[in-house]
Formats: C-alpha cells, structure tokens, sequence
C-alpha cells in the first residue's frame, strides 16, 4: 500500500525545524534519548497550540499523551532517523493547527438537531475517490469519485442511514441544513482531527449495538440465499485488482477477517485465530471473528488508553478511526452482498439448497 503525508496536511515548516539542535545532530545516536527528546517537542509543541485548552476534561493531555506514544511507536518501528522524527512532529503540527479553526463533533451526539456536517477524505495510494464521512452519525460514509459527486451524495444517503437507524431502534440524531464541509484530508490510511481524541465508554457501546443490528441484517440477506450464489464470481464492472473477495464466501471471510486482523490489531488487539478462509464455513467464521472482536471492544472500554494514536509506513489508526470503520465496513458489504444475491437470481437455477444456517 503507498503512503502519502499521514494526515494529508501541508505543514508551513517541517519538524526537523521544532527539534532542539541536539536532537538534529545526534539521531543515528543513543535511540533513547532521540526518543526523549522527540517526546519533549511533541509535548512543548501541542502546550504552544494550546491542545490542552480546547479539550474538556483533561481529554488533551490524554491527546497529547496519545501522540507521544505514537511517536515511540513509529521511533521503534525502523531505524531512528530524523525523517522518522519530523514525520511525527509534522503531523502534530497540523493536527495542532486544524484544532484552532476546526469545529469539533465532540458533544454533537448530544444535541436534538445537528447540521449537516462532513469530513472529506481525498484517497489515495491503491484507491482512488472520495470519501465523505459525517462524524455526527457514528458509521456513516459515503463514496464518489469526484468531491462535487460526493457531495451531491451526502443528503441522501443521510436519510438512508438515518432511516437505517430508526429501523432498529437506534437513536437518530436529526441532522438537516446545507452541507457543511468542516476538514480535508488527502492520503492513504489518514486520520481526521477527530481521530486523536481518545473515545468515550458511550461510543464503544454505541459501536457494539450498531454492529449487532448490522451483523443481524447480513445473516439474514445469507440465510436465504441459495447455497450457489456463496461461491458465484459476479461479471464485476470494475474491481480492484489487489482485492480477493469476489464471491460472498469470500466477502464474508474478508469482513471477519478485517475486524480482528486489520482494525483491531491496529490499536492493540493480538487475535488469537487464524485468518478466516474464503471456504470455511460462513456462520462459524462471523460467529468467532465477532466474539473475539466484541471481547477487545469490552475491554477497551474499561481502558485508561482509548486513543492509541500510532502510526506506521503505510498511514495512521486510533481507536475512534477503528471505530467508525468497524461500523462502516460491514454495512458497506452487506449492501453489496444484496446486490450479487439480486443479480445472481436473474440467472439462478431452481432447485438450488439454501445457505448454512447461523445458530
């Protein structure tokens, strides 16, 4: 996967330019006090920006915190070097900067009406488009290929999630008004500036009950497919060359898969299965995969660190960004699952057996 700046920004400096000049003469030196040092700037830098004033209760340091334990992360990944170095302190540096003049959604879940705001991701490396997420409305993301296109998609699709929601009991936050972009990112695997904020026992329980409600829709969209469609290789008109899972057998062992071997393992979770395979049986895979992954999310939320703000050479996670992808993720192959199993029945044949049930 390419790797383009983490969080897209564009500092006006770099960081070698925030480091202390004994840091710049000694990196290929002692690592551990390289990586002190770093700690130090990181910290001095984010106290300039006033970061630990423009979030409540203490949820700056705990910020703060975070990122220097991403910048020993991403020290301990490779050789010290001082591009490794500035890389982290690059990124604070814009993030910093975006906390002056950004909005933030913290507290928004809160409120009756909220307006229709989106975070816009510009992809790049092995995906291209535009993503326009609207943080207000934990899951929700759409997708186009131009950012006018995207844009033009948002309301709608609002409604649809919303309708999604009230489908299955959940609170639905009324977000009406004009589109609100409030921030732009560009690159692959980025972070928002709502990502580095540690996240809330309240959205981990959010994130476990959308789960269930969209794990509950994707076993009965299979349940009464026939047992051919699993395996049937739909005439795609476009797929991603790098991307395995054509069939539904096989998007549903990618879906398992991502939660315990991609997102989670991200911030701290060490699966103790195997990689689920694309011709094991369906039901036991979503079954364990989503035990193991509920089991983390549990454990997460009685965690003094619900940040876990890292980074590596192909881009950046924390918690909050683990979060909404869980959610997205498996809504977004439900949709598509839909779609194979309504093309397969224009060619299916009768008589068919229908897929495994899921206890």
């Amino acid at each position: 996967m390419n790797s383009a700046p983490l969080d897209g920004g564009r500092p006006a400096r770099t960081g070698h330019a925030l480091m202390p000049a004994s840091s710049r003469n000694s990196v290929s030196g002692n690592p551990g006090a390289v990586n002190e040092q770093c700690s130090h700037a990181l910290r001095r830098q984010s106290r300039q920006a006033g970061l630990d004033t423009l979030l409540p209760g203490g949820a700056g340091d705990s910020a703060i915190d975070s990122l220097n334990a991403g910048a020993y992360r991403l020290l301990a990944h490779g050789p010290v070097s001082t591009r490794r170095i500035e890389k982290v302190l690059e990124s604070l540096q814009v993030w910093t900067g975006r906390w002056r003049r950004v909005e933030r959604p913290l507290g928004q879940r809160n409120r009756e009406v909220s307006p229709m705001r989106v975070w816009l991701h510009e992809m790049a490396g092995n995906e291209t488009g535009w993503m326009a997420w609207c943080l207000d409305l934990h899951g929700f993301a759409t997708w186009a290929s131009s950012e006018a296109e995207v844009l033009g998609r948002v309301p709608t699709k609002l409604v649809e999630y919303q309708s999604w929601l009230a489908e299955h009991g959940l609170a639905c936050p009324k977000v009406e008004g004009d589109v609100q972009v409030v921030e732009r990112v560009r690159g692959n695997e980025i972070l928002f500036s709502w990502d580095y904020a540690p996240c809330g026992g309240d959205e981990i329980d959010l994130t476990l009950r959308l789960l269930s409600a969209s794990r509950s829709d994707l076993v009965k969209t299979i349940e009464v497919l026939p047992e051919a469609a699993l395996d049937w290789d739909p005439p795609y008109r476009a797929f991603a060359e790098w991307a395995s899972w054509r069939s539904i057998r096989a998007i549903l062992a990618h879906i398992a898969n991502c939660e315990t071997h991609y997102y989670l393992s991200a911030v701290g979770h060490e699966s103790q299965l195997p990689p689920a395979s694309h011709d094991g049986d369906w039901a036991t895979l979503l079954v364990a995969h989503r035990e193991e992954a509920v089991a983390f999310l549990r454990q997460l939320a009685a965690s003094p660190d619900r940040a876990r703000v890292c980074f590596g050479d192909d881009g950046a996670w924390s918690v909050r960004k683990a979060l909404r992808r869980l959610v997205w993720h498996e809504r977004l192959h439900w949709k598509s699952i839909r779609r194979i199993g309504r093309d397969f029945e224009c060619c299916a044949r009768p008589g068919e057996t229908r897929g495994s049930q899921m206890s």
